[in-house]
């Protein structure tokens, strides 16, 4: 008999909120593909920092999804090599959204040093960056709680009621008694 684990039941929801975020990380990297658009050729410099940032947004979306849906199709109780896939995958978004706020930070200093003048495009590129690093933070935390709830389950085997029987003294306690 294969080995099943119990998860918590808000496992499922946290996995399709990474894939959520997931897809606002896709429409942030279209949004910097319409603003890599706009963006003066002369300036090459603030080129190549979009392009760092499309190119996160779009595999961290790769990612988030990959773990989304691993977490998402855990059951109660789940095996245990779904609940690894899970683990896993969950490991590598922790890793992408960590490398993920070191490439916003340097983000970050690269469009603050060009805020010392007033552009409706350095404004749109530092709310962009700021959306994207919210979103990552969330998306830490989530894969940072998934990651501790499987390695949990882990530790915890289910065992299947047939193989548990309740003796008399188990179940006075646990039925409730109207003698009160």
């Amino acid at each position: 008999m294969p080995r099943r684990y119990f998860i918590r039941e808000e496992t499922s929801a946290l996995g399709a909120s990474q894939i959520m975020i997931a897809l606002f990380h896709c429409a942030l990297g279209g949004f910097w593909i319409f603003f890599l658009q706009l963006e003066d050729e002369s300036d090459s410099e603030s080129s190549a920092a979009i392009i760092g940032l499309v190119s996160y947004s779009f595999s961290s979306a790769l990612f988030f999804i990959m773990s989304g849906s691993s977490t998402v199709i855990q059951k109660v109780p789940s095996r245990s090599h779904r609940i690894i896939l899970a683990t896993v995958m969950n490991i590598l978004s922790v890793l992408i959204a960590v490398i993920g706020l070191l490439i916003l930070g340097i983000e970050f200093a690269i469009f603050e040093g060009k805020g010392e003048e007033y552009s409706w495009s350095n404004m749109a590129g530092m709310m962009l960056i700021e959306y994207l690093f919210l979103t990552t933070i969330t998306e830490l935390v989530i894969a940072c709680m998934v990651t501790h709830w499987m390695r949990r389950a882990l530790h915890h085997e289910a065992v299947p009621e047939e193989f548990s029987p309740k003796t008399s003294l188990e179940t006075s306690f646990s039925e409730p008694s109207d003698a009160w």
